[in-house]
């Protein structure tokens, strides 16, 4: 049984400005009060068996540079005074990834592949820059909600998320998901107003709902490979939409409702009228 965590305070001894909280095993986590300590995690070996939070300052990332996996989860929380965050190494969560700082402007997690549980970057208001390069699955949601400033959110090798959402990002200008195939739950891109385009070209099946909603400056949605949709699809308030192309999906396990759509020129969708999938348009003038 093994319970670390590196402390810094004021007149403290080690690196003021930065705490690391590590727990090996259940239980309470003891303090540790020099860099010894903090290196002796290195130590020990690249996985991390428990949760890892981080609370601090920026030199936190080099301080774990040696982390490859942790088997808990993965906390930068509101108490964190981290303006930016690398964490080269790190290659699986077992748990979830929970980012939720207020000072946070850049986090890169540039070799990170696989979070078995819930990846969550909610609320970050200064966060600008996002590097998820390399993930590919995420086996609970996957959420990215509530970051004012951040303008893309590009995954280029997802592939796979109990459910997806991007919501109320206000500078959201892009995302890019080629690699995306499957949504087990529900998907859900809402309230990012300078969102312009959505291409989901990979895209075979969505267990739940799909909703693309309030996107204000959204002019094309695509998804040329969605076959089935299990819950309703729901097109709504994008009032600058002007093609919505989903020409193979013909099985919809809900209504398809499109509503307060003026500019709409052309919407592609075999199964809306399919069994299981009637449609309600609205207000579309």
């Amino acid at each position: 049984m093994l319970f670390l965590c590196v402390l810094f305070a004021a007149g403290g001894g080690g690196i003021a400005g930065y705490q690391i909280a590590v727990s090996r095993a259940p239980g309470p986590v003891g303090p540790v009060a020099s860099l010894d300590e903090a290196s002796a995690l290195c130590d020990r070996g690249p996985t991390v068996v428990g949760d890892l939070e981080i609370v601090g300052s920026d030199s936190v990332g080099e301080a774990l540079a040696c982390v490859k996996e942790v088997t808990g989860n993965l906390i930068i929380s509101e108490r964190s005074g981290l303006i930016a965050l690398s964490l080269p190494g790190l290659h699986t969560v077992g748990g979830s990834v929970e980012v939720s700082t207020p000072a946070l402007t850049r986090l890169s997690l540039p070799a990170l592949k696989s979070v078995g549980r819930d990846l969550t970057i909610y609320p970050n208001r200064l966060l600008e820059s996002l590097d998820l390069t390399a993930l590919t699955t995420v086996g609970g949601a996957f959420t990215i909600e509530g970051n004012p400033v951040l303008e893309d959110a590009l995954l280029p090798s997802l592939t796979e998320a109990e459910s997806f959402v991007l919501d109320s990002n206000l500078r959201l200008r892009a995302t890019t998901l080629p690699s995306l195939v499957r949504v087990r739950g529900f998907f859900d891109i809402e309230a990012n107003p300078a969102l312009e385009s959505l291409t989901l070209p990979s895209l075979d099946e969505v267990i739940g709902d799909f909703e693309i909603r309030e996107n204000l400056s959204l002019t094309r949605v695509e998804a040329p490979v969605l076959r089935e949709v299990g819950g309703p699809v729901w097109v709504g308030t994008n009032l600058a939409l002007t093609t919505v192309l989903l020409p193979s999906l013909e099985t919809i396990g809900g209504r398809v409702r499109t509503e307060e759509l003026p500019a709409l020129q052309r919407f592609v969708c075999p199964g809306a009228h399919s069994f299981g999938g009637s449609q309600d348009t609205t207000t579309n003038e």
